[in-house]
């Protein structure tokens, strides 16, 4: 389990810091613009009156730093639409971001996998749901503990199983059977410890 919190938490730092860049770079293209006005006035100038050596020496330098940071957003955009994309699909965005094909498989493959609707924020595949079952994980693991039970483990496997049968008995209302796994379910509570 721990693992898996570990690894949710490193695929959301991961998201964080590409938010992080994406902001730096809206920040330097402002400082780009004020750089390109700065160039405009100078070609003005330069159109009025004869440019001296440094002029154009600047410039071109101006010039250059305009393109870089032109290239560094570009960069930054296309990290944002990446980490977006992985975000949308939830789960299955994780899962493929620690390269967890069975568990993959495990979704898109199950039998009633019509029934998922991958990353929406009302199926179980949501990173915000996924992170909501790792508190529960813990909090049963805890009662477990106080009953002197082992705890549960925590597998990408068995989370995205237990995605599937979650997203299936939404709707079919019993066991759904898909894998080989116990089910415990407990309708219309928030928190299943109610129920």
């Amino acid at each position: 389990m721990r693992r898996t919190f570990t690894k949710v938490v490193a695929f959301l730092t991961t998201v964080t810091i590409s938010f992080s860049i994406l902001f730096t770079t809206v920040l330097a293209q402002e400082e780009v613009e004020e750089v390109y006005e700065d160039e405009q006035m100078q070609e003005e100038i330069t159109n009025e009156e004869e440019a001296s050596e440094q002029e154009v020496e600047r410039s071109n330098q101006l010039e250059i730093e305009l393109q870089q940071r032109e290239e560094s957003l570009r960069e930054a955009e296309i990290l944002k639409n990446q980490a977006e994309e992985q975000i949308a699909k939830g789960s299955v965005g994780f899962f493929e971001y620690v390269q967890d094909s069975v568990a993959i498989s495990r979704i898109n493959n199950a039998t009633y996998a019509y029934y998922t609707n991958i990353g929406d924020e009302q199926d179980a595949t949501s990173l915000e749901n996924m992170k909501e079952s790792l508190a529960f994980i813990r909090e049963c693991n805890s009662l477990r503990q106080q009953e002197g039970v082992a705890p549960l483990r925590v597998s990408h496997e068995m989370m995205a199983i237990s995605q599937s049968n979650t997203n299936a008995a939404k709707y079919l209302m019993r066991h759904c059977r898909q894998y080989y796994v116990s089910e415990n379910l407990a309708f219309y509570y928030k928190d299943p410890f109610d129920g």
